[in-house]
């Protein structure tokens, strides 16, 4: 594979975005904007972004309101999930390069491997991208595999520091996972386990709310 294709480049500079949110320790070190990008094409079983997948416009934003909101938040940078983030590798990169000259930092996950991503000739922004990332999380999710670990979803994933930025010893910290209520939506972001989905249907059980399935989307 030398190519990874490329999606809603018609609507360069605009990004396609399925959600957003400030998050602290769950998506990367310090409090970080998290956009998870609409459009996958890996399909991997058992994910947990579902409505992330479809390659369909959501929320097309200019990189000025995400530039804006990384102000306004103070956070320690930015964090991009999705659906898979470098099918918009065009738009991605000139984002990432003006987060980087405010000091930010970039996390990013993708379900291509580091080492697939490093023979990838087109398009050239992914070779941009890797250029300017801090902290990649790699390869696709694995169902088989499903773990609680730091900032991954399966044993077969892994965190590569990519940058001088964070020491080694970051990767010791333990996952986290952030409830959050927005539109009438449930969100858990992170990989919670069963403890954890255990511990929250009791909770909400308590106020007279019965979980009869899985919350409505979980982030990571």
């Amino acid at each position: 594979m030398n190519e990874i294709p490329q999606f809603y480049t018609e609507e360069f500079p605009r990004l396609n975005i399925a959600d957003m949110d400030i998050l602290s320790h769950t998506a990367g070190p310090g409090t970080r904007l998290v956009l998870w990008l609409q459009g996958c094409k890996q399909n991997c079983p058992g994910c947990c972004n579902q409505n992330f997948l479809a390659i369909q416009k959501q929320h097309l934003v200019l990189p000025e309101e995400i530039i804006g909101l990384c102000r306004k938040a103070n956070v320690e940078g930015i964090s991009l999930s999705g659906g898979e983030p470098l099918l918009q590798a065009i738009a991605l990169a000139p984002l990432i390069q003006k987060i980087k000259a405010e000091g930010k930092s970039i996390l990013l996950w993708t379900g291509y491997t580091l080492e697939s991503l490093q023979a990838i000739s087109h398009p050239p922004e992914i070779a941009q991208i890797l250029g300017m990332t801090d902290i990649l999380v790699d390869g696709p999710y694995v169902q088989e595999q499903r773990a609680s670990l730091l900032w991954r979803g399966s044993q077969n994933q892994h965190i590569h520091l990519l940058s001088r930025r964070y020491p080694t010893t970051i990767l010791e910290h333990k996952p986290h996972t952030s409830l959050s209520f927005a539109h009438n939506t449930l969100c858990l972001t992170g990989d919670p386990n069963e403890h954890v989905l255990a511990s929250l249907a009791q909770k909400l059980q308590a106020y007279g709310i019965k979980i009869t399935q899985p919350p409505a989307h979980t982030r990571e």
